[in-house]
């Protein structure tokens, strides 16, 4: 197994390092899979996507990586916040929408 980079900067990389394969010749690190630090299982990851790591650590080790998955879900808002969230109407992002609704209703 293999550290993920620093660059990664997701908290669930903390929990999870990147598959190594190796033959005669050579090393391969391949970036299809995870590893768990905690129970070896392997994970399916897609470049830049960490929801099924995530639900592997809310899943299989509720207890252990709690902080992990609370810093992530602390700073993202429910589908229900986001689209009823009201925006200042100075708020440049709620005029451009505005006038967005005004030329599809003209």
């Amino acid at each position: 197994m293999v550290n993920a980079p620093a660059a990664f900067k997701s908290e669930v990389w903390k929990h999870f390092g990147f598959v190594v394969s190796r033959n005669k010749k050579e090393e391969k690190v391949t970036d299809k899979q995870t590893i768990c630090k905690q129970c070896q299982s392997t994970v399916q990851h897609t470049s830049g996507i960490t929801s099924n790591m995530r639900s592997h650590l809310t899943t299989q080790h509720p207890g252990k990586c709690q902080e992990s998955v609370k810093k992530f879900q602390s700073g993202q808002k429910t589908l229900h916040e986001a689209i009823t969230t009201a925006l200042p109407h100075n708020c440049v992002k709620a005029q451009d929408i505005t006038g967005w609704v005004q030329k599809v209703n003209v």
